[in-house]
């Protein structure tokens, strides 16, 4: 008899720590995405590496790294807008970043691919500084962040504007203009344009005048993001990513 209730004590025991340990892997990492787009995660004690991988088959968000995320996270995130939730996580762990967008059906702005770490592949820390780096290939992108207020106040003075930069024209295989001076301290130098860039549109408007850098630069509803495609003095294609806090992708302030 003590044999016999020995026996299911054991099994009992096996039972339950079988049922831990499944718990256990299973409340490891948990996400779900709802109609509206917003995401829930819950890590305990998870690779990096395996949680934007999780992230990504969810979402369809492409994540490149040029180094091996291997630290372990723990996060609990609730009804997040999913840009919010993995640029929380980004910050959370240390890394530099950059985020980029395109259309979808609807037109609206969506995250589509996230580089982390790649900027010289080691955490970055800045200080006083509102921009992240980040290359791939032979693309180099700088990314700025301002709140709307901070954005539109760079504009105010058009008269003063249109004296801070002078541009030629380009013609030929690339149409747009190149920036023959920038004055230091400007809002274009503040926004990292430099002599000798040739920008061709912003925000897929074609600009071929000094009066069009401006103008969609700064336009009457600003979106979340401002994309200047421009070559560099070197002729490497450089754009610009600016973006605008507490807008959210597809939406206008």
């Amino acid at each position: 008899m003590a044999k016999i209730v020995l026996l299911l004590f054991c099994i009992l025991l096996c039972n339950s720590i079988t049922m831990e340990k499944a718990f256990s892997r299973e409340s490891d990492l948990k996400i779900s995405v709802d109609e509206n787009g917003r995401i829930d995660i819950v890590a305990v004690h998870v690779k990096f590496n395996d949680l934007i991988e999780a992230i990504s088959l969810k979402t369809g968000i492409v994540f490149s790294t040029a180094t091996e995320l291997s630290n372990y996270i723990d996060c609990d995130f609730e009804k997040k807008e999913i840009e919010t939730a993995i640029r929380d996580l980004i910050r959370k762990t240390g890394y530099d970043s950059a985020i980029f967008y395109s259309k979808n059906i609807d037109g609206n702005f969506v995250v589509t691919k996230v580089q982390i770490g790649v900027d010289d592949e080691k955490s970055v820390s800045r200080k006083n500084t509102s921009y992240v780096k980040a290359s791939h290939e032979n693309i180099k992108v700088r990314s700025d962040e301002f709140t709307p207020n901070q954005y539109k106040a760079q504009f105010k003075d058009t008269k003063k504007l249109l004296k801070q930069i002078h541009v030629t024209p380009v013609d030929g295989a690339l149409v747009g203009i190149r920036l023959e001076k920038v004055e230091t301290a400007s809002v274009f130098d503040d926004l990292g344009l430099s002599q000798g860039d040739v920008i061709t549109n912003i925000n897929d408007h074609p600009v071929q005048t000094k009066d069009d850098l401006i103008k969609f630069l700064n336009p009457k509803q600003l979106p979340s993001w401002i994309r200047i495609e421009r070559k560099n003095a070197n002729q490497l294609i450089d754009p610009i990513y600016i973006r605008l806090t507490g807008i959210k992708p597809g939406h206008s302030d």
